[in-house]
């Protein structure tokens, strides 16, 4: 083998000994980089939990405002109309029923994906 091979082959072979060339950018990371993508992490994990408690509770108001109107609806069309009001729950069954069977059915194609 020529000598200029020969040096070439045996700095392949001392760079194999080593391990693979580490990326640039890990000698640049320090432990300031990594503090502050922890936190930012905890920050994106507040944020969420914060969602969730404000979702939760404008969910219940809802669900509240709904069951007022429902209650007054009721107690109103009892000694005002009676018939009106069997109707008026016949299509809330109705509609309710329509949505029970829509979400199952998309729960269903969600579990077949």
């Amino acid at each position: 083998m020529p000598p200029e091979m020969k040096k070439t082959v045996s700095l392949m072979m001392a760079q194999m000994q080593r391990g693979p060339i580490p990326h640039p950018i890990y000698e640049k990371i320090t432990s300031e980089h990594i503090t502050k993508l922890i936190d930012t992490s905890d920050k994106d994990s507040e944020r969420g939990l914060k969602d969730t408690s404000q979702r939760r509770r404008y969910s219940m108001l809802f669900a509240l405002l709904i069951a007022a109107v429902f209650v007054f609806l009721v107690i109103y069309l009892r000694t005002s109309d009676p018939e009106l009001l069997k109707s008026l729950i016949g299509y809330l069954i109705v509609f309710a029923g329509g949505m029970g069977a829509g979400y199952g059915y998309k729960a269903w194609r969600d579990k077949e994906r």
